[in-house]
């Protein structure tokens, strides 16, 4: 399954519990910006989901094709784990 990144422009946590709900394999790395793993193919049809709508939260989704770098253990875990 893609992995997805879901980046705000502001923090909003009610955005993030609907993430939490919508998507069980995620990560909240930060207050605005978060992972999830997901057979959704269409980066339009997470962002509705999510609720970053017109007249919502502002943010975009991101499809990670590749990644590389550094950060949290935990979050690269997460990557790893659900990238396979």
């Amino acid at each position: 399954m893609p992995l997805y990144a879901i980046i705000l422009d502001k923090p909003d946590e009610d955005m993030w519990e609907n993430v939490r709900a919508t998507w069980p394999k995620h990560f909240v790395s930060d207050e605005r910006i978060a992972f999830i793993n997901t057979e959704d193919v269409l980066t339009a049809e997470i962002t509705q989901k999510a609720g970053i709508t017109a007249g919502g939260t502002s943010g975009i989704v991101i499809q990670m094709n590749f990644f590389s770098g550094r950060g949290s253990n935990s979050l690269a875990e997460w990557i790893t784990k659900n990238s396979e």
